[in-house]
């Protein structure tokens, strides 16, 4: 009876570490999409910061996510006097949209 105990909990164990393996991979899956999302955020924010404003200096602080693919990304920067900027962007990551709030 003994073997059978053993092999047992020995499969429950494999089981219970595959299915943990499992959902740390789900995780990591997700994880890396909101990497993307976020550098593809940041990039798109430097882009309207420094073309569309004209700024110098820019600084972009790490994105929050608002909505499903909607980031908020707070810049600042100097502008073309020599003064300071802030400015709060909304970007849509699925359509590549920036939009000053």
């Amino acid at each position: 009876m003994k073997k059978e105990q053993t092999s047992k909990k020995s499969s429950r164990r494999g089981f219970l570490t595959s299915f943990l393996k499992e959902l740390n991979r789900r995780d990591l899956g997700s994880s890396t999409q909101n990497r993307e999302q976020i550098t593809q955020a940041s990039v798109l924010a430097l882009h309207h910061a420094k073309n569309n404003v004209k700024l110098t200096r820019i600084a972009i602080k790490t994105p929050k996510l608002l909505e499903e693919n909607i980031y908020q990304v707070p810049v600042s920067g100097q502008d073309a006097s020599g003064g300071q900027c802030s400015l709060e962007l909304h970007i849509d990551c699925t359509t590549s949209r920036v939009e000053e709030i």
